[in-house]
């Protein structure tokens, strides 16, 4: 086997293997930088509303400072397990307008499918 003989086959190894790996870490890198800009961007959303994490766990009642009189009168308040606005659903599933416009809807957080 002659000098040239193993370069070849060296350079041939090189671009069987080398080439595909060198292009999985650059694809792997720009995947994480990608994945790290998504995360911020997801970070800097949450912090555009403003008291978004007070309002997760509070119902209409207490963003609209309801009397205690009002509240005993609530169906939302009697079921405190639920979201305020899945009590006041009509029976063919819309949302009443009220509840449309409120701030406890609009910022609760969105469900994440398991």
């Amino acid at each position: 086997m002659e000098l040239s003989d193993i370069v070849y086959f060296l350079l041939g190894l090189l671009a069987r293997l080398g080439i595909p790996v060198a292009i999985t870490i650059l694809l792997i890198r720009w995947l994480a930088r990608l994945d790290a800009r998504w995360q911020q961007e997801a970070r800097r959303g949450a912090e555009l509303l403003p008291g978004a994490n007070l309002i997760r766990n509070t119902g209409c009642w207490d963003v609209r400072r309801c009397a205690p009189e009002q509240k005993a009168k609530c169906p939302a308040f009697a079921h405190k397990e639920i979201p305020c606005w899945q009590v006041f659903r009509q029976k063919n599933g819309a949302l009443r307008e009220g509840c449309i416009e409120c701030v406890v809807f609009i910022k609760a957080p969105v469900p994440v499918g398991s």
